[in-house]
């Protein structure tokens, strides 16, 4: 009897052992295993040490050296565990130290590097303790504690000079505190005492990277990655350095090889691959990396820039507004933020639509005074100096003695840069103090336009001439920090504060730098003792918030957000930042309670807490809320695509898949090349039964492309399997996998060769994508269930095994070795699935398996109560009320059976289930056994 039960099942690493060398003793294996690990050949070392455990668990040797074979495969968890095994039978602790600290370090648990190396142990050499300490200044640095970590590394350095852990550490050191000149020549040291280590050629690749020598970075991270055995960051940073050389195909092979090696959801890793697609235009697709990347690390600047970027290509403009709004926080005076916004303003809808009805009036009176000035003002808005220059100049023309169009077209030629120049060469001689404000909004129209070198000069001299105005200092700072140099802008603003102590551009800029750099106490000293002078700052506010989030614990940031948000109510950045708090912390109901009511103007400028109440009520059960909240959100922004798809998505979910086809037309109206609106178009129509629909979309789709998609070649062979052409679906998948392997593409490629009769064939390929993939158990789970469906028992009962290896409270796993192991070791079988029912023990399967092994344990009163039970609690569950009738013909019970088998028997369940209750039942009105 199948068990069909399918959970959530976690992700991690593990090597499958072979049972070739089942002749040797485990002192053989583990001799083996020496000689592979002096010949390189760490995996064969690997197999032959954990056939050794496996024969004997407490072998201490194997244990040891497991750690340090686990820390060649940069697997931390597992090394860590072995060499505590490997204490626990008598391994001195001393030799295992700097296993255990590796192995930590690679956890990245700095805390826990920090106790175990509180002190160090007496009994280990000079070269040892100069290597605990250095991983101890490792961590230090990773803190921040850049005294304590100096004084570490030359304690370390005294006990080896030569120690390529603490020469590291030094440099890392010297990177972090901006002497990258001292790290470049440590790391070179290091290289030359230590080749082969991935460490330290890849501070060589980012150090080079700081500066800017891209292909001496990339070369630096081949040699990292060509000294590692296994797959890690490290490659990510390379394929950031090929993109940007323009060498998107290696960028995208090492994002596929990322993504098949556990790091899909990587923030960073979505980043790279959100920067690729941007830079070939592919904004649909940029888009859905880049917003992985935002929500799993939302203070990363550079992601929300080009996501706010590949939003307004995409036509989202709501969204690139919001994410704007938090860059703005984020990097002030930045001059891509400034024209990010620029652009906005450019495109924003109630600006058009004003400019549509003021153009018609000029139509009818081209002197209208009205339209001309409002016109001019808009442009103004939107930083448009060249229209706001035409239009002003004819209102001039009309109105020439106004003293405030003077102003204005003064002001507007200022913005179109006209007086950069000018200024550039009057700012080396004396400003006048009414000249003044001209002179520094050049400053800031040349940052804003690039003109970095015009911006300096004019800003430079500014600041000689009048020393004690903080508008030059400020400028200067705008200028440093666009340009990437945080120090000197930091003391720049530093300056400005010892003129104004209270100056609101120098404090808000400050803090958000400190804040950035993890000087959380000095941000809030500096805005907490500005709101005291200037309490309604909505921006400071709005830092005061995220400050809040940052530094509190759950409890506390909420409490601090509550009263900050009801003493300002019309905060849209605070309820936001509360909402997302309560969002993140899966606090559904609060989510729903804050975002009531929100008023259309609201959803507008804060669109995110549109999108945080639909999901929430998504996740509380309430579809046809969150269908609401989708509906109402397109209905307030028509040219949105994100909510029109939202809206389809949750139609679709309720099944209304007609509406939903309707919703996701729209969505390919306003972006035709919004690839999830075209790619869940062609499975709504797909379902809703519309075949040739569905087939001609496709087509379409794939003729349009301009490269091969994994996910649309995933879409093609789904749609083909659907409509019973597997011979073609087999192909379309095997594309699929090959330009981005996914365990679903693998299930469905799986499910399609047992569709075209070919389930040897099935099996192999099922068998390949699990070793390919060793971290996903939901592949080894219908491994699993595929064996026992072939009455393969001992490969089932080993798969399962592996699994709970991985994920010890795996229902799936612990259910279906209790009913393989019912005969074979009736006691352990009971044990899993006591394990199984103490985690669901209601569950109806559960109840069933635990029900005939009680009965095969000698206890048939308690297992015929506990599957009458399943069968009252589940009345709908033929499987439950089928297993009660087989029970009771078991206990020799035919009249009390009879009935279960009859309804199961007339049912119109599945062929075999059908099938088994009628045999059953034959067997019942015969009289039983």
């Amino acid at each position: 009897m199948i068990r069909l039960f399918v959970k959530s099942l976690a992700f991690l690493s593990i090597f499958l052992l072979i049972s070739c060398a089942k002749d040797l003793t485990p002192q053989e294996l583990i001799a083996q295993a020496r000689q592979d690990i002096q010949a390189g050949d760490y995996a064969s070392a690997n197999i032959a040490l954990k056939n050794a455990a496996l024969k004997e668990p407490d072998n201490a040797e194997a244990r040891f050296e497991l750690a340090g074979v686990a820390l060649v495969f940069g697997d931390g968890l597992s090394a860590e565990k072995e060499a505590r095994r490997a204490i626990e039978l008598g391994v001195p602790a001393e030799k295992v130290t700097l296993i255990l600290l590796r192995a930590i370090n690679l956890q990245s648990d700095n805390e826990r590097v920090l106790a175990e190396t509180e002190t160090v142990p007496d009994s280990l050499d000079s070269k040892e303790k100069a290597d605990v300490l250095a991983y101890r200044a490792h961590a230090l640095i990773q803190q921040q504690q850049f005294k304590l970590a100096e004084t570490t590394i030359e304690q370390a350095l005294s006990l080896n000079e030569k120690s390529v852990l603490a020469i590291l550490a030094k440099a890392h050191y010297e990177a972090q505190i901006g002497r990258r000149e001292n790290a470049m020549a440590l790391a070179k040291t290091a290289v030359e005492i230590d080749p082969s280590s991935a460490d330290v050629w890849a501070l060589i690749g980012d150090l080079y990277a700081a500066e800017d020598k891209l292909p001496e970075a990339k070369e630096a991270y081949d040699k990292a990655i060509a000294n590692l055995q296994y797959v890690s960051m490290i490659t990510a940073r390379r394929a950031f350095i090929s993109a940007q050389l323009d060498d998107f195909a290696s960028a995208r092979s090492d994002i596929a090889v990322l993504y098949a090696n556990g790091f899909r959801s990587e923030p960073y890793v979505n980043f790279i691959e959100g920067y690729v697609e941007f830079r070939q235009a592919r904004y649909p697709a940029a888009t859905l990396a880049l917003e992985k990347s935002v929500e799993g690390n939302p203070d990363n600047p550079l992601s929300k820039l080009y996501l706010a970027a590949s939003y307004m290509e995409e036509g989202k403009l709501e969204q690139a507004r919001t994410v704007a709004n938090q860059l703005y926080h984020t990097i002030p005076n930045s001059v891509e933020v400034a024209r990010l916004f620029a652009s906005l303003n450019m495109r924003q809808q109630d600006f058009a639509a004003a400019k549509s009805t003021l153009d018609a009036l000029l139509q009818v009176n081209e002197n209208d005074t009205v339209a001309l000035g409002m016109l001019g003002s808009m442009a103004l808005m939107e930083g448009n100096g060249d229209e706001a220059v035409g239009y002003l100049e004819r209102l001039l023309a009309i109105t020439p003695d106004s003293s405030a169009v003077k102003r204005m077209l003064d002001l507007a030629m200022t913005m179109r840069g006209d007086f950069v120049a000018e200024m550039n060469t009057v700012a080396e001689q004396q400003v006048a103090p009414e000249e003044y404000d001209e002179a520094l909004l050049s400053a800031g129209i040349a940052l804003k336009q690039g003109q970095l070198k015009q911006a300096l000069t004019i800003a430079e001299n500014l600041q000689q001439q009048y020393p004690d105005k903080v508008g030059p200092l400020n400028m200067l700072a705008a200028i440093h920090l666009s340009a990437g140099d945080w120090r000197q802008g930091k003391a720049l603003l530093q300056k400005s504060l010892v003129i104004d102590p209270l100056d609101p551009t120098a404090v808000k800029t400050l803090a958000k730098i400190d804040m950035r750099t993890g000087e959380q106490a000095r941000a809030m000293e500096l805005v907490t003792g500005y709101l005291k002078q200037a309490p309604d700052d909505i921006e400071a506010n709005g830092i005061l918030s995220e400050l809040i989030v940052a530094t509190s614990s759950y409890q506390e940031a909420e409490k601090q957000l509550i009263q900050l948000a009801d003493k300002y109510p019309d905060n849209l950045e605070i309820r936001g930042r509360l909402v997302q708090l309560y969002f993140d912390n899966a606090k559904y109901e609060q989510v729903s309670v804050r975002t009531e009511n929100l008023s259309d103007d609201e959803i507008r400028s804060q669109p995110a807490l549109m999108e945080l109440r639909g999901k929430a009520l998504f996740n509380l059960g309430n579809s046809e809320g969150a269908a609401s909240v989708w509906q109402k959100w397109a209905k307030l922004a028509p040219d949105s695509v994100l909510a029109n798809f939202y809206y389809a998505d949750s139609l679709v979910k309720s099944n209304q898949l007609v509406p939903a086809l309707k919703s996701l037309e729209v969505c390919r109206q306003l972006n035709p090349g919004y690839l999830p609106a075209r790619i869940s178009l062609i499975r709504v129509a797909a379902e809703a039964g519309e075949t040739e629909k569905a087939k001609a979309e496709m087509a379409k789709l794939q003729s349009e492309l301009t490269e091969e998609r994994a996910d649309v070649w995933y879409t093609q062979g789904w749609l083909e399997a659907k409509t019973g052409d597997y011979a073609a679906a087999e192909q379309s998948l095997s594309k699929s996998l090959a330009l981005q392997p996914t365990p679903e593409t693998a299930m469905l490629l799986f499910a399609t060769l047992n569709s075209l009769g070919k389930s040897d064939e099935a099996m192999t390929t099922l068998e390949a994508w699990v070793d390919k993939m060793p971290q996903n158990t939901s592949l080894m789970a219908v491994l699993g269930q595929s064996y026992m469906a072939r009455n393969e028992s001992e490969k089932a009962i080993k798969v399962y095994e592996r699994i709970l290896t991985i994920q010890p409270d795996s229902i799936l796993a612990l259910n279906n070795l209790a009913w393989l192991n019912r005969e074979k070791d009736p006691k352990q079988a009971l044990v899993y699935v006591r394990q199984a029912s103490a985690l669901v023990p209601e569950d109806p399967y559960v109840m069933s398996t635990y029900a005939t092994l009680l009965v095969s344990n000698g206890q048939p009163k308690e297992g015929e109560e506990m599957l009458r039970k399943a069968v009252t609690m589940h009345p709908q569950n033929l499987q439950t009320k089928l297993d009660l009738g087989r029970l009771l013909l078991e206990l020799d019970k035919p009249e009390a059976a009879r009935p279960f088998l009859q309804e199961v028997s007339s049912s119109e369940g599945s062929e075999t289930l059908v099938s088994e209750a009628q045999n059953l039942l034959e067997t019942a009105n015969k009289g039983g056994k």
